[in-house]
């Protein structure tokens, strides 16, 4: 029988963190759902925990594949899921005790597509660090649902028809913005979004995890042109129209691409050309969310951005 929920966890060298996060899976109250492991090449054990905890319970669905990345791994899961629904769960965290069920329920009272929930952030000591909550939205339109908040790929619930439909996947070769690549364009699909008040992900903030990694802003310079452009193609090819809560995020896109290339300039050739496209493109489309001053002055000249960005830092100092 199908599962209702598929727990898609892509696994990479964290054998220490790894069993918490199964172990929360396994606590579940109830018993509809599979979690896809996909092991991306790990050269410590945590290929050999995913393998024990298959044996334990053939809910857990295991892959070994050479590393690719966390977009590649995904999208193995992505291709092998057969839930109903799907939870993209990194192998450091971990998901309440009631997740599920709450989840559950929730998909029985309501007509949805998509479920948007609250999320911790935990240091390695466990103390909280911070909190995201969500309110109680069930009968608000898209743009009321959406519009107030970003959201991880970690604390929403999608439906995997709509995903498969649209033949969804994470972007190849993007190391830096890939799951805000997939969360936008999932969310321009999605038709029917709720927002429930629980906490139900527990996410860890430890100083060796990818967002920490001193390499991260060179990969966010190098890869925002692509997040951009594959954005945009998408918008194009599905013929997607703007709206109020689509329009600020590309925004924040453009500058993303910016900001990002300012502060480290080993990657900005051709990046005149994609901001320019871009912007082509999408005022062909009837779009008008490049509105920013900011935006505007890169779009036309990168080069002049660059200098108000220079003045802008003497001018603090």
């Amino acid at each position: 029988m199908r599962p209702l929920i598929s727990l898609i966890i892509p696994v990479y060298n964290v054998s220490a963190y790894l069993p918490k996060c199964l172990d929360s899976i396994l606590r579940q109250n109830i018993d509809d759902w599979e979690a896809i492991l996909i092991n991306d090449g790990s050269v410590d054990n945590s290929g050999k925990i995913c393998d024990e905890y298959a044996a334990k319970d053939d809910r857990f669905k295991v892959f070994h594949k050479a590393n690719g990345g966390v977009s590649s791994a995904r999208n193995v899961g992505l291709e092998n899921a057969c839930g109903e629904w799907i939870w993209f769960v990194d192998p450091d965290d971990w998901i309440a005790d009631n997740a599920l069920m709450i989840l559950s329920e929730t998909i029985k009272k309501n007509d949805c597509d998509t479920i948007f929930f609250g999320i911790d952030y935990i240091d390695e000591s466990g103390a909280v660090i911070g909190i995201e909550n969500r309110d109680l939205i069930l009968n608000k339109t898209k743009e009321e649902t959406i519009t107030a908040a970003d959201y991880p790929p970690q604390n929403y619930l999608l439906s995997r028809s709509l995903a498969e439909f649209f033949k969804l996947r994470f972007s190849n070769g993007i190391h830096t913005g890939e799951d805000l690549e997939f969360q936008y364009k999932y969310l321009m699909i999605c038709n029917r979004p709720i927002s429930i008040d629980s906490r139900l992900y527990n996410c860890l903030r430890r100083d060796g995890s990818a967002m920490r990694n001193p390499r991260t802003l060179d990969n966010m310079a190098q890869d925002s042109p692509k997040v951009l452009k594959n954005l945009v193609d998408f918008i194009i090819y599905n013929n997607i129209k703007e709206s109020p809560w689509l329009a600020p995020r590309l925004n924040r896109t453009f500058k993303a691409v910016m900001s990002s290339n300012y502060v480290v300039a080993s990657h900005r050739t051709g990046l005149q050309k994609v901001l320019r496209d871009a912007n082509r493109k999408l005022k062909a489309a009837g779009f008008t969310c490049y509105s920013d001053t900011a935006v505007k002055t890169g779009v036309t000249d990168i080069r002049l951005y660059f200098l108000f960005q220079s003045i802008r830092k003497l001018i603090k100092r």
